[in-house]
């Protein structure tokens, strides 16, 4: 028996309230995450859960064990990504398309530090603020501002920008705070 992968398939069964649940997030078939439960049991040699149709819960020996198997996993987790998440490892091209005002004021002045926290990274970058085709344009990431329009890629937020209006001194001066979006065209 697999007895990381035993706790991982436990410590999922309790984290989602159901063999069926934990069988899915695992990508699992659900009869494999009850055998694996049933033999970590019998490894074991106590119950750590019980079970009725309709529910699911932890002996008190589950719940210690629940415990100590998220602390070791845990553990596994991080010392399996402090090797494969070393920045030195990253290595290749990438092409970043993003808009004109991002690029200027917030990418482009970071862009030392990329290089000196990534050397193996060749980072080439677009600065546009029309919709692209990344595919016949070659570019691996996109970066814009506002809602997708419908589009077959996958998107998700990576912050919030907040939009401001702005008038210098003088403009007010002169033309006053304007109103409406009309007055604008008056000055």
């Amino acid at each position: 028996m697999d007895v990381l992968n035993a706790m991982q398939v436990f410590v999922s069964v309790v984290e989602t309230g159901s063999f069926t649940n934990a069988a899915q997030s695992l990508h699992m078939h659900r009869p494999a995450v009850s055998k694996t439960i049933q033999l970590l049991e019998q490894r074991l040699d106590g119950r750590l859960l019980n079970r009725s149709t309709r529910s699911l819960s932890m002996t008190p020996e589950g719940e210690a064990f629940y415990h100590r198997c998220k602390a070791i996993l845990d553990k596994v987790g991080q010392a399996m990504s402090s090797l494969s998440d070393r920045p030195e490892r990253l290595i290749g091209k990438l092409r970043v398309d993003l808009p004109v005002s991002v690029g200027h004021l917030l990418i482009i002045p970071s862009l030392m530090d990329f290089q000196q926290l990534y050397p193996g990274i060749e980072l080439t970058l677009g600065t546009s603020d029309k919709p692209i085709d990344l595919i016949s344009e070659g570019v691996d990431c996109v970066v814009r501002l506002g809602a997708l329009k419908d589009s077959s890629l996958i998107a998700s937020g990576i912050g919030y920008l907040p939009m401001v209006t702005c008038a210098s001194p003088a403009y007010l001066a002169r033309h006053g705070v304007p109103e409406q979006i009309g007055d604008l065209s008056k000055g």
